[in-house]
């Protein structure tokens, strides 16, 4: 199956809106910041996979990559680039993500992520309200990449 990655708009609001909620993700950010979300779509124009930004200043915070089981695992590399690139374009400087799966670290190092001490995060991003639910997950690693 192939996947065509899009720059979300304003038309696809609450089909995000949707596709997210159903991966029981906080979706109230969507409306006032879909430009800040990747969406891919199929040959139909549903969507399979999203990925986007919080942004908090001039830094972004990885969020909500929520992937349907029809999309392509082998093009989950190329959603993670788009996002960056559209990250660049928003003109933020960094991006900051966290995880609590080992076996993804090393997956987000391949694209320059280094780990991080939450004490090194900036102001920004630590005082996000993701950020904070964040902190009390056990074994959770915060990362980063300069843009």
């Amino acid at each position: 199956m192939s996947a065509v990655f899009l720059q979300a708009s304003e038309e696809d609001v609450d089909e995000l809106i949707e596709f997210l909620g159903s991966a029981k993700l906080n979706v109230e950010e969507v409306p006032n910041q879909y430009d800040y979300y990747l969406v891919a779509k199929n040959q139909n124009g549903r969507l399979i996979g999203a990925a986007g930004l919080i942004p908090c200043g001039k830094y972004g915070l990885l969020r909500s990559c929520v992937f349907a089981s029809s999309f392509p695992k082998e093009k989950i590399p190329f959603l993670i680039e788009h996002l960056l690139v559209s990250a660049s374009m928003h003109k933020l400087e960094s991006v900051y993500m966290a995880t609590d799966k080992i076996s993804s670290i090393q997956f987000f190092k391949s694209f320059g992520f280094t780990e991080a001490e939450i004490k090194q995060l900036p102001e920004e991003i630590k005082s996000s309200p993701h950020v904070e639910k964040l902190k009390k997950l056990e074994n959770c690693q915060f990362m980063h990449r300069i843009l």
